[in-house]
């Protein structure tokens, strides 16, 4: 399951997730570590 969350804290029972880190930037997370940090959001719907 993905989906996106306000923090890290609300990704406790996700697989996937990501947090808005500014225009057009998100940091992906998988549970709650940290994948990548500073994607181009337009990258996002290619993964």
């Amino acid at each position: 399951m993905g989906c996106i969350v306000n923090e890290p804290g609300e990704m406790a029972d996700v697989d996937y997730g990501y947090v808005g880190k500014g225009i057009g930037k998100i940091t992906l997370y998988k549970g709650k570590e940290v994948v990548e940090r500073n994607v181009n959001s337009e990258t996002l719907w290619m993964l």
